[in-house]
């Protein structure tokens, strides 16, 4: 690893990332737009007052032009550059005295544009520092970054769901950046507050979909488990081409912003639309428009289960189960087909029960989602054989009983 500081003005930093030479495309940043007005107005003061942190960054060689990303200093740099381009102002400051003429201005309330010659002079001719590091043959790249960049934040208090995503397969990492970058259902049409985008939403929406789509086990979908459940594990090209198909599907149906496209329904319309084959989508489409804008009322089967305690995992089944049956996906939901195979296993704990009373040797093997029964009763020279069982030889439960009338009804 080869590191070498870089010193840039604040203008010749600005321009650089105007041309893309400054990049933040390193997909463990956090979202820019963290700080408040404050914060902000503070940093911009620093310059005359005190030092601002040196700037780390990784070195991209390239035939004519390096690139240099973003580790960390997003938010500082960010916060300048827009200060130049006159898109805030500064909050009460105490007056600037420049160091080498001794005059004295009062800055507070004005933009970068409003202020004296002087005062823009020193701003653009500030001297920021990039510490940048090379890596050279062998290195592992992706984890000397992550733990630069633990050290750099160790002390840095970071939302839950940015851990979440920390936490995730690097082809996971990245695929949240360009989807949230680059598609338009996390562009344009998804609805996100700001301080929602600031506490990485956005990506730990994506994380919950690859979540559902990909099958992966998980026991909530508060961030700390969307967490536990990424930790060591491996996503497949083959997931993600999918996920990004059914946020496409997604966007397909509302082609402008909504506002039931939203974090908390995101992931179940994209489970829902990884089941539904090409032939029915426009059916679905259909279905999913006249819910969300007509059919929609507080306690339905769907929004029933969107209110308090919306994460626990039992309230996203019923979500999805609620959203395959008022869009008409027949596809049962994998959480669904475990709660069946629960119940068939009390069946059987009756049967082992059954065997035990009969003195008779019994072995019951279960395996995966396939259950295999096997039992002998010898009386005589007879052999009674109980049938191979699976799991999709299970009725799927109903949740309503149905009534005298209607057994007799089937019984005619």
């Amino acid at each position: 690893m080869i590191r070498t500081p870089l010193s840039l003005s604040v203008k010749q930093v600005c321009t650089m990332i105007k041309k893309g030479s400054i990049t933040f495309d390193n997909p463990i940043q956090r979202p820019p737009g963290q700080w408040n007005q404050q914060k902000k107005s503070d940093l911009i003061e620093t310059i005359f007052r005190r030092f601002i942190p040196d700037f780390y960054a990784t070195k991209i060689r390239g035939e004519k032009v390096n690139t240099y990303d973003i580790i960390d200093g997003l938010q500082r740099f960010t916060t300048i550059c827009s200060f130049l381009n006159d898109e805030w102002e500064l909050l009460q400051l105490k007056p600037i005295k420049l160091e080498l003429t001794g005059e004295v201005f009062n800055i507070s309330g004005l933009k970068y544009s409003q202020l004296p010659e002087e005062i823009q002079e020193v701003i653009k001719s500030y001297i920021l520092t990039i510490r940048t590091i090379e890596f050279e043959e062998g290195e592992d790249e992706e984890e000397l970054v992550e733990e630069i960049f633990y050290h750099l934040n160790s002390g840095v208090p970071m939302a839950k769901e940015h851990l979440a995503l920390i936490s995730a397969p690097k082809n996971v990492q990245e695929f949240c950046h360009r989807m949230i970058t680059e598609h338009d259902l996390f562009v344009g049409i998804a609805k996100y507050s700001e301080s929602a985008i600031k506490k990485s939403d956005k990506q730990m929406t994506i994380l919950q979909s690859i979540l559902l789509i990909s099958g992966l086990p998980y026991e909530s979908f508060a961030a700390k488990h969307v967490e536990e459940a990424f930790t060591k594990c491996e996503i497949t090209d083959e997931i993600l081409n999918q996920t990004e198909q059914t946020f496409t599907d997604i966007a397909d149906t509302f082609p402008s912003t909504h506002k039931f496209v939203a974090k908390i329904n995101i992931p179940i319309m994209a489970y829902m639309f990884s089941n539904t084959t090409d032939e029915n989508k426009s059916q679905v489409r259909e279905n999913l428009l006249n819910y969300v804008n007509k059919g929609m009322t507080p306690g339905d089967k769907y929004k029933a289960y969107t209110g308090a305690g919306n994460v626990k995992k039992e309230k996203v089944v019923k979500r999805i189960q609620g959203m395959f049956e008022i869009c008409g996906v027949t596809v049962i939901p994998k959480e669904t087909k475990e709660e069946q195979k629960a119940t068939y296993e009390d069946v059987q704990a009756v049967l082992n029960e059954f065997k035990n009373e009969s003195e008779s040797e019994s072995e019951d093997i279960i395996e995966n989602e396939n259950v295999d029964i096997q039992y002998e009763h010898k009386h005589e020279e007879d052999e009674i054989d109980i049938p191979e069982l699976t799991i999709d030889d299970i009725p799927e439960i109903s949740e309503t009983p149905e009534t005298d009338e209607q057994e007799t009804e089937k019984a005619s």
